[in-house]
């Protein structure tokens, strides 16, 4: 009788291991349907590495030495000055740059024969204004000389022999009549005086009462044009009957009415 409740307490061994592995394959499966269930770790994101950003601010210009910076001007004032760059533009002209080295250094060669060149084109200028008879355009550019190289001998000669050629016009008659043929001042026709533009009013008004026929003689077609032009406007609402023929001397040749 005490044998049978021994092994009713201690249970039958084959049953017991049969029951273990039950248990085992139980859990087994309940922790697969968990970890199934459950959300998946977050793969971490790949990380990259950037490369280093690039400044892209420049560099400053090293300081420039007094020698350096003297350079740069007169190199900047020969260039203006081969581009005719004189006086203009502002701040950008071979006058600017060459007095700005000869503030520093007042005897720099360079900077002097720079700011007589100047001096020397305005010159030519002058020369060439005179030998087309614009006087006041001549002597304008004598006065830039001046202003730019105070005492320059070349430019007081000159302007002495633009006021003596100033002096032999204003003597000089705009209009001179032989005969029918009214020669006409070269050198006053060629600056458009005033003077002459008065007399060639005053014979047009007269040619106005006497109805006689204008042959009009010029060195170029322009310069005939700009003869009758004056003329008309001293007969206003009159029609001057006459032709225009390139020749020289210029002159107005004066014919009976047709």
């Amino acid at each position: 009788m005490s044998k049978v409740i021994v092994m009713h307490e201690l249970g039958h061994p084959a049953t017991d291991r049969a029951r273990s592995r039950g248990w085992m394959l139980g859990g087994m499966l309940g922790l697969a349907l968990l970890v199934g269930c459950s959300s998946p770790a977050p793969t971490p994101a790949s990380t990259q590495t950037l490369p280093p950003a690039v400044d892209t601010t420049p560099e400053p210009e090293p300081a420039l030495t007094r020698e350096q910076r003297l350079e740069r001007w007169l190199e900047e004032g020969d260039r203006a000055l081969s581009a005719d760059r004189l006086l203009s533009p502002l701040g950008d002209n071979a006058h600017d740059r060459y007095r700005a080295v000869l503030i520093y250094d007042p005897d720099n060669t360079r900077a002097i024969s720079g700011l007589q060149a100047i001096a020397l084109r305005y010159l030519d200028l002058a020369r060439s204004a005179a030998a087309r008879s614009a006087l006041s355009q001549a002597q304008g550019y004598l006065d830039l000389a001046e202003s730019v190289d105070p005492g320059n001998p070349l430019v007081a000669e000159f302007s002495e022999k633009v006021s003596n050629q100033r002096a032999r016009l204003q003597s000089a008659s705009p209009l001179t009549q032989d005969g029918q043929v009214v020669q006409l001042n070269g050198e006053l026709l060629r600056q458009r005086a005033d003077e002459l533009v008065v007399d060639l009013q005053q014979l047009a008004r007269r040619v106005k009462d006497t109805g006689e026929f204008l042959l009009i003689v010029a060195r170029t077609d322009a310069e005939g044009r700009w003869i009758y032009q004056q003329m008309r406007d001293g007969v206003p609402n009159y029609l001057l009957r006459g032709d225009i023929h390139r020749g020289s001397p210029p002159r107005i040749e004066l014919q009976p009415p047709l």
